[in-house]
C-alpha cells in the first residue's frame, strides 16, 4: 500500500509539473490534452536525463531526476501557468474526469497485479533484468545484464522511463515492476478516453449532447483499446462445454482447440487446462494435419492480454506514447492556421516537442516509428490542404515531404541510441501461408464489424445523386461475404482489401468535397460553445480576457457556419478514416510481406503490426459508435436502410459482449481464482519457495557498482540466470537465444557458453583463473541452477573456487565467491 502511494505521488508530481505545457501544446483540442501531462512530462524528463547521461554531463539517478523535474516545472509554470490557471477556473471538470479515469484504471490494474505479481515465467526475467540494470546505472547506455562488457542492444527507453519513476518513488524494483504495468494501464485508459473525447467533442456540441454526452461516449476509448478482447474467450466457453462438433473445431484450426474435451466443464477456468487464456494470443496459425507441427506460427497479442500477462515489453510500454502521438496528430489537424514547414520553423518549441515525442517511439518500440510517422504525415497533409478540395495524390505528395523530414529529425534526436543498436533483421520475405478468414474474424471480428460502419455512414452523406456509393457499398458487402466464405488462402487478404477500398473511397470523396472557410460565410475562426461564439485572435490565442465559456460550454475550435448547421465532413472524420486506412494497410502487409529475422517466419511481423492496428481500429470503433449512432441520427448519416442500421447496432452489442467474456474469465483463471494473498512484491514467490536462493540474491543486489558475475547459462524461459535478472548486475552470459535475437549473427554467446562450462567443470584452477580474468569477473555464483547444470562435473569442480577466491557469502544452498584483491609485491 505504501509503495503504491509513493508511486502515485511521484507520477502526480510529474503530471502537475507539466500540466501547463500539455495544455499549451495541445491547445487545439477541446480538453487541451490534460490527460497527456503525465506521459508528456515523463517523456521529457526521461529524454533530458538520458541524453545528458549518454554524453556524461549528468548521472542518471534520483537526485538528477528531482532537479530536472523542479527546474522544468518552474519554467513551465512561469511561462504558461497564469493563462492555464485562468482557463482551468471554468474547465476543472475536464481535468477531474481525465484524472478519475486514470486513477480508477491504475488502481484496478494494481489490484489485478497484486493477485498475480510473480516475476517469473515467459519473458518477465528478461524484462526484469533490463529494468534492474537500468535502475542501477548512472550512465547511458546501460550494461547488458546478460552479456557483460556490452551495452543493451534493444529499444530500452521504456525501461529507462519506468526505472526513473521507480527511483523517484524510492521503492524496490520488484514492486516498481508491477506498479509500472498498472501505471501504463492507467495512462492508456486516460489517453484513450481523452483522444476519443477530442474526436467527438465538436460533434457532441453540434448535436446538443454537450460535455456530458461526449464524456459518456469517450469512455468507449478505454473500453475498446484496453479492455476488449478477441472472440477466443467465447470459443473457450463453447469448447469447454462441448457445444459444437469436432468438425467445427478442426475447421477453425486454433491450436489447442482442435479436439473435443473428454470431460466437459462449465467454464474454461477449470483444470487441467489452466493455461487456456494463452491461446487468445495465438489465434492465427496453421498446423500440419499429419504431423501436428505448426506451419504458420504467429503472435497476436492485444493490450488487455499484455497487461494481464505482465511481461513488461516495449510494445506495451510504448502504448501511452502512441496515444500521445495520435493526440498530437489530431491537434495538428485542428490547428487554426494553415500549417506548412515554415509554420513549424517559426515555432521551434512546438516543433521540438513533436520531434521528441514521435522520435521516442523508435526508442520505445522501433516498429512503431514508421507507422505513426505515417499517421503524422497524413495529419500534416490534411492540415496543409485545409479548405481545399484535393485528391489523395496531393495528400500523398505533402505527406511524403513532411514524413521524410520528420524521420530524419526523429533519428537525429535519439542518435546515441541508434549508434549502438544491433539487430537480427535480415530483409523482407514473401508470405506463403496466409491467415484463414475464420481465424482472422475470431481475432478482428468485434473491432472490424464496428469500424466498417464509419466509411459506410460517411458514404450515406453523399448517397443521393451519388450512385457509385451505392454500388461501392453493395460491392463491398458482397466481397466481404465472399472473403468470409472462401476457403482460399487469399480470402483474408480479399476481406482486408475490400474494407480498405471502401475506407479509401470515403477518404478520397471526403477530401474532394471539403468546403473552404470563405464558402461557409466565415471571416475568422471562432470558438463554438453553448455560451456562444468568441473570435480567436492570434496564433496562440485561447480566449480573450473575459471571454471564458461557462461551465457547461464545450470549447471546439473550428470554422463554423453562421447557419449553425453541421459540416458535411469534419477534419476529425478524415483523420479517423486515415487511422482506419493505416490499420488496414498494416493488416494487408501481414498477408503479403514479413520482416526476416532469426525466426525465419512472419511471427514478429504479425505480432507488432497487429498490435498497432488494434490501437488504431479500437479508436476508430469508439468513434464510429458515436458517429453512426448518436451523431448519425442527428445529421442523417446513419446506415442505409434503417433496418441495416439497427442490425449493425445489435451485432456490435453482441460482439462486444462476446469480446468481454475473455476480459472477465481470463484474469480469474490466471490469478488462480484470486486465492492467494495480494502483494505487489514480484519476488515474494522466491522468498516463500526458495528462501536461501532469495537471500543470496538479495545480498548480491546490495553490492555497489557493477561487478561482473558468473552464473550458469541455461535454457530460455527457465529459472537460470536469476542472479543477474533479479539484481541487474552484468553476467558473463544469460539467455543465449535472446542475445541472438537482440544482436543478430554473432559468435560471442557460443564462445561465452563454452567458457562458462569450462569455468564450472574444470578442476584446474589456472584455467578457471584465466577465464575469470578474461571477463573481469568479480563474483562466481554457485547455487541451485549451477548444481543442476553441472551435476555431472568432476568431484570438487564446484568447490575449487575456495582455493583461490574468498567466500563472500554462504548459506546451505548458495555460495558466492569473490576474487581476492591483488597484493603488491
Amino acid at each position: 500500500m505504501l509503495g503504491t502511494l509513493q508511486w502515485l505521488v511521484a507520477v502526480e508530481v510529474i503530471g502537475v509539473a507539466f500540466l501547463p505545457l500539455a495544455w499549451w501544446l495541445l491547445r487545439a483540442l477541446p480538453d487541451h490534452g490534460l490527460a497527456f501531462a503525465k506521459p508528456l512530462g515523463l517523456l521529457l524528463v526521461g529524454y533530458v536525463i538520458w541524453l545528458a547521461s549518454s554524453f556524461g554531463i549528468l548521472a542518471s539517478g534520483r537526485p538528477t531526476t528531482v532537479v530536472v523535474i523542479l527546474v522544468a516545472g518552474v519554467v513551465v509554470w512561469v511561462k504558461f501557468g497564469r493563462d492555464f490557471w485562468r482557463w482551468l477556473g471554468t474547465n476543472r471538470g475536464l481535468l477531474l474526469v481525465g484524472e478519475a479515469v486514470f486513477l480508477v484504471a491504475f488502481l484496478a490494474a494494481a489490484l489485478l497485479r497484486a493477485y498475480n505479481p510473480q516475476i517469473m515465467g515467459t519473458e518477465k526475467p528478461m524484462d526484469f533484468a533490463f529494468f534492474n540494470a537500468i535502475a542501477r546505472a548512472d550512465r547511458m547506455p546501460p550494461q547488458d545484464p546478460w552479456l557483460a562488457g556490452y551495452s543493451i542492444s534493444y529499444y530500452y527507453f521504456g525501461y529507462f522511463l519506468l526505472a526513473t519513476v521507480t527511483r523517484l518513488a524510492g521503492i524496490a524494483t520488484a514492486i516498481g515492476f508491477n506498479l509500472s504495468l498498472a501505471f501504463l494501464f492507467g495512462l492508456v485508459a486516460a489517453g484513450a478516453y481523452s483522444l476519443v473525447y477530442n474526436l467527438i467533442a465538436g460533434k457532441a456540441e453540434q448535436t446538443g449532447d454537450g460535455r456530458v454526452g461526449a464524456a459518456k461516449y469517450a469512455l468507449l476509448g478505454p473500453l475498446f483499446v484496453g479492455l476488449l478482447a478477441n472472440l477466443e474467450g467465447l470459443l473457450e466457453v463453447l469448447h469447454s462445454n462441448a457445444l459444437l462438433p469436432l468438425s467445427f473445431w478442426r475447421w477453425l484450426g486454433i491450436s489447442g482447440l482442435t479436439s473435443v474435451p473428454r470431460t466437459p466443464a462449465l467454464l474454461p477456468t477449470d483444470p487441467p487446462d489452466v493455461w487456456w487464456w494463452w491461446r487468445a494470443s495465438r489465434v492465427v496459425g496453421s498446423v500440419n494435419p499429419t504431423t501436428g507441427a505448426a506451419t504458420d506460427y504467429t503472435i497476436n497479442e492485444f493490450p488487455f492480454f499484455s497487461f494481464m500477462l505482465g511481461d513488461l515489453h516495449p510494445h506495451v510500454m510504448a502504448l501511452p506514447f502512441v496515444l500521445l502521438a495520435l493526440a498530437l496528430a489530431l491537434s495538428l489537424v485542428r490547428e487554426r492556421e494553415r500549417v506548412s514547414l515554415a509554420w513549424f520553423r517559426h515555432r521551434p518549441a512546438r516543433s521540438a516537442l513533436f520531434v521528441v515525442t514521435f522520435g521516442a517511439l523508435g526508442f520505445l518500440n522501433s516498429w512503431d516509428l514508421p507507422t505513426f510517422l505515417f499517421v503524422l504525415a497524413g495529419a500534416y497533409a490534411l492540415a496543409r490542404t485545409r479548405g481545399e478540395g484535393v485528391g489523395v495524390g496531393r495528400l500523398v505528395q505533402e505527406g511524403i515531404k513532411f514524413g521524410l523530414l520528420a524521420l530524419v529529425l526523429a533519428v537525429v534526436a535519439y542518435f546515441p541510441f541508434y549508434l549502438g543498436l544491433r539487430s537480427q533483421v535480415g530483409g523482407i520475405g514473401l508470405v506463403e501461408i496466409r491467415t484463414s478468414p475464420q481465424q482472422f474474424l475470431v481475432f478482428w471480428g468485434p473491432l472490424l464489424v464496428t469500424a466498417v460502419a464509419l466509411p459506410l455512414s460517411l458514404a450515406n452523406l453523399w448517397w443521393r445523386g451519388e450512385n457509385r456509393w451505392a454500388l461501392a457499398a453493395g460491392l463491398t458487402f458482397a466481397l466481404m461475404v465472399f472473403a468470409m466464405l472462401s476457403g482460399l488462402g487469399a480470402g483474408t487478404l480479399a476481406l482486408i482489401l475490400t474494407v480498405l477500398v471502401l475506407a479509401f473511397l470515403a477518404l478520397q470523396h471526403g477530401l474532394a468535397v471539403r468546403e473552404a472557410p470563405a464558402e461557409r460565410g466565415l471571416t475568422s475562426p471562432v470558438l463554438v460553445g453553448t455560451s456562444g461564439r468568441v473570435p480567436l485572435q492570434g496564433s496562440d490565442a485561447v480566449l480573450p480576457a473575459g471571454g471564458q465559456p461557462g461551465p457547461s460550454s464545450l470549447p471546439n475550435v473550428e470554422c463554423a457556419s453562421e447557419d449553425k448547421g453541421p459540416r458535411k465532413l469534419g477534419e476529425e472524420d478524415l483523420l479517423v478514416l486515415g487511422f482506419m486506412v493505416t490499420a488496414l494497410l498494416l493488416l494487408a502487409v501481414c498477408e503479403v510481406l514479413f520482416v526476416r529475422d532469426g525466426f525465419g517466419n512472419r511471427m514478429n511481423t504479425v505480432f507488432k503490426l497487429y498490435y498497432q492496428a488494434w490501437v488504431l481500429l479500437a479508436v476508430v470503433a469508439a468513434y464510429t459508435i458515436y458517429y453512426a449512432g448518436r451523431r448519425g441520427r442527428a445529421v442523417g448519416a446513419s446506415l442505409v436502410p434503417r433496418f441495416a442500421s439497427g442490425t449493425w447496432r445489435g451485432l456490435v452489442r453482441v460482439l462486444l459482449a462476446c469480446g468481454l467474456i475473455y476480459t472477465v474469465l481470463a484474469p480469474y483463471s490466471k490469478s488462480g481464482q484470486f486465492a492467494n494473498a495480494p502483494t505487489l512484491d514480484g519476488l515474494a514467490w522466491l522468498r516463500a519457495g526458495n528462501g536461501l536462493e532469495a537471500s543470496a540474491i538479495a545480498w548480491l543486489s546490495q553490492q555497489d557498482g557493477l561487478p561482473v558475475i558468473a552464473e550458469a547459462s541455461g535454457a530460455e524461459y527457465s529459472n537460470f540466470n536469476q542472479a543477474s535478472a533479479f539484481t541487474g548486475l552484468p553476467s558473463v552470459l544469460g539467455w543465449a537465444g535472446h542475445e541472438y535475437q537482440w544482436r543478430g549473427k554473432t559468435a560471442e554467446p557460443a564462445i561465452r557458453k563454452a567458457d562458462l562450462d569450462t569455468l564450472y567443470q574444470t578442476t584446474d584452477t589456472k584455467v578457471a583463473q584465466q577465464i575469470i580474468s578474461k571477463y573481469g569477473i568479480t563474483y562466481v555464483y554457485v547455487g541451485g541452477p549451477e548444481r543442476q547444470a553441472y551435476a555431472q562435473a568432476p568431484v570438487g569442480a564446484l568447490k575449487k573456487f575456495a582455493r583461490f577466491m574468498d567466500v563472500a557469502y554462504s548459506n546451505p544452498r548458495v555460495t558466492i565467491y569473490k576474487v581476492r584483491p591483488a597484493t603488491s609485491g
